[in-house]
Formats: structure tokens, sequence, C-alpha cells
């Protein structure tokens, strides 16, 4: 059974990844190309809360503050608007800008497009989410530059069954620095046949100005989903799950095995 989801990096780092194998994927994944890393959690309320853990953590993007509040209820993705751009002022005071990168016009559709972990409200109450008319290309441009953007993504999932098909979709990110120069890339495939979602970090080694998001697959234009925008200036290390740290201690269990025998029979 594949991953539900997987990330991509440069080609000489690609056997390494397969040595790591699947299994690890399932749980969570962190893979570098350049200087931009992406982390994925398939247990976004963990993830998110460990991320929201780390020192001045922002949200740069609240999708339903273009909402009066309580507007939205669980399973209703009315009212959605259409809008040509997005901006939103976050507690440090910097406005930030989301711009089209796909030719539509108007290209933003807030909306309660999915209910569930990552989308709704700490309380639990239903909040818009992010979805795009056409393909889900857009640029998070930032008032301030931060190092580390998590969100959650979803396929395959929502209040709107017309909308909903289990084609996956993949993703590029690209962050660039105040000067318009590229800090570094990395990639996401969520993977078809089934809904899935999953907590996305990105941390970069010098702080970011722009991030460019751009669907890559393109197969259907439905159903991908983006929640609130979390950043931080600080370089999140993200913590293993379960699964992923029980393997990694195997792993140095196995090794220490290894050494011990060796020796044995070196004596």
């Amino acid at each position: 059974m594949p991953a539900p989801f997987t990330c991509r990096l440069h080609p000489a780092l690609r056997l390494a990844t397969r040595l790591a194998g699947a299994a690890a994927l399932a749980a969570g994944c962190t893979l570098a190309h350049a200087a931009l890393s992406i982390d994925v959690r398939s247990d976004i309320l963990a993830a998110r809360a460990s991320f929201q853990g780390q020192a001045g953590v922002l949200e740069a993007f609240t999708w339903s503050s273009a909402f009066a509040p309580g507007t939205h209820a669980p399973g209703n993705f009315n009212p959605f608007l259409n809008l040509g751009g997005y901006t939103f002022t976050a507690a440090d005071g910097s406005t930030h800008a989301a711009v089209s990168a796909n030719g539509v016009n108007p290209a933003f559709a807030p909306g309660n497009w999915i209910d569930g972990p990552g989308f709704d409200a700490a309380n639990g109450s239903a909040t818009a989410d992010l979805a795009l008319n056409g393909a889900e290309s857009f640029d998070l441009v930032f008032g301030s530059a931060y190092t580390s953007i998590g969100m959650t993504i979803a396929t395959g999932m929502g209040n709107a069954p017309s909308e909903i098909d289990l084609t996956g979709a993949s993703f590029s990110f690209t962050a660039l620095g105040a000067g318009g120069q590229v800090i570094g890339s990395a990639s996401l495939a969520l993977a078809p046949g089934a809904p899935v979602a999953a907590w996305v970090t990105l941390v970069a080694s010098a702080p970011i100005s722009r991030l460019q998001v751009r669907e890559t697959n393109a197969v259907s234009i439905r159903d991908q989903y983006f929640s609130d925008i979390l950043v931080t200036p600080s370089s999140i290390s993200p913590v293993p799950e379960p699964a992923t740290a029980l393997m990694l201690a195997l792993g140095a269990l196995g090794i220490a095995v290894r050494k011990a025998g060796a020796w044995g029979r070196g004596r």
C-alpha cells in the first residue's frame, strides 16, 4: 500500500530516501532540497501543536478574517467568497498578501470547504479554509521575513461533494529572500485513491519573504484545500511521530547489536 504522501528532493539524495523505506513516509518525512526542508506529518493536531509551541509563532494568513465571526457552520461550505487577492495584518503589525499565480481572476475562494483537524478553530468551531478557482498556484508575500511556515493541506475530502475527487495532488514550494533570490525548493505529493490530509512544515536556511506554491500535476483542479498559515522567525525542529520514533529506536538498537556482535567475534 503506498504512503498517503511523499516528499521529493534532489536526485542525488533519492537513493538514501528509498533506503529509508516507505513506512517512514507513512508516519512522516523530513527531506531537504537546497536550503528549504519540508516535514510532512499525518498526525495533524500533534504536528500543529508542536509548531505552535515554538517561539514567536504568528498567524500570517487567517482566511476567516474575510468573514464576520461565527459565519460558518460544520458541514456547510457556504458562504464563500471570490477574491482577486487577499491581505491580512498579523499580530506583529506586518501586512501579508496572497497573490494568484494561476491566471484566473478572481482566484481565491475562501469558505468552510473542509472540517476536521488542522482546519477547524481550536474550540472545534467551523472556520474558513482556502480553495482556489483553477489550479492551486499562488504566492504568499510576507511583510516580515520568517524562517518557518506551517499549514495543513488536504485533498479528496470536503463539504462540497461536487468538488471532491480522488486523483491526488502534488505541489512545489519555492522560498524567496528579500531580494528575490531563491533560498530553496521542496515538493509534496498527496497520493490518489483515498482522502488524505497532512500538516506541512517548511523551514528555510534564511528568512523567507515570499513563498511560491504551485500545483504541479494539475490532473484535477478540485478539492485541494489549505488551512490558515502559521509562521515564525525560528527554525522549527520537528518531533518524530510515535511510529517514526519507534523506527529510529529500533534502528539504533540494531546498530548496537551489530556492534556488540562484531566486538564478540573480534575477541
